[in-house]
C-alpha cells in the first residue's frame, strides 16, 4: 500500500511502500531478523484489513520489474492492493536516543498489478447513493463547455 517510488515521500523523504496482509512465515522471518513487524489493529487509525505491516523503504531509487523481469518505468500507476515479491534487507538505524532495526527496500517485482488511478479508486459504490447526471461535451464557441442533460438547466458553475 502508499507506494512511493517515483519520488521520495514528502515526509520521510525516501522511496517507501506498505507492505501489508504479511503471511505467518513472513512474519516469522522479518521477526528473526530484528525488524519489528506491525499489526493494522494497532495503528491509531485502526485499519485491521491490513493484518500484519512493515515499511520499507530506501534513499534510493530502487529497481522495480514485471513477473518477466522487465523494467516496469511507471512506478506511479502501482496502487494499492499490487500484489508484490519484495526484497528487504535489515539495518541498524539510531536517532537521538533511540534505536531500532529497519527494513531497507531492496527491489520488488510485481505479481498482480492493481493500478492506481486517483482518489476515486478508494471509494467502493453506494448502493442507492447519489448518481451525478452524465454531461456531454457540445462544440467549442457555444457559450457552455457542457450541454444540461437532465433538462432543468439548474447547473451552477463553481
Amino acid at each position: 500500500m502508499w507506494a512511493k517510488l517515483a519520488e521520495p515521500s514528502d515526509m520521510s523523504k525516501k522511496y517507501q511502500v506498505d507492505l501489508v496482509e504479511l503471511d505467518a512465515a513472513t512474519v516469522k522471518t522479518l521477526t528473526k531478523a530484528g525488524i519489528t513487524v506491525k499489526h493494522g489493529k494497532d495503528k491509531k487509525r485502526s485499519q485491521p484489513e491490513i493484518g500484519h505491516y512493515v515499511v520499507a523503504s530506501a534513499t534510493r531509487p530502487i529497481p522495480v520489474v514485471d513477473g518477466k523481469r522487465n523494467a516496469v518505468t511507471d512506478v506511479g500507476a502501482i496502487g494499492n492492493g499490487t500484489i508484490a515479491n519484495v526484497i528487504v534487507k535489515p539495518y541498524a538505524w539510531a536517532f537521538k536516543d533511540k534505536s531500532g532495526v529497519g527494513c531497507g527496500l531492496q527491489a520488488i517485482q510485481i505479481d498482480k498489478l492493481k493500478e492506481y488511478s486517483g482518489a476515486a479508486d478508494m471509494f467502493g459504490d453506494v448502493k442507492g447513493g447519489y448518481e451525478a447526471p452524465v454531461k456531454e461535451p457540445v462544440a467549442a464557441g457555444t457559450g457552455d463547455m457542457f450541454k444540461d442533460t437532465d433538462g432543468t438547466d439548474d447547473d451552477v458553475p463553481f
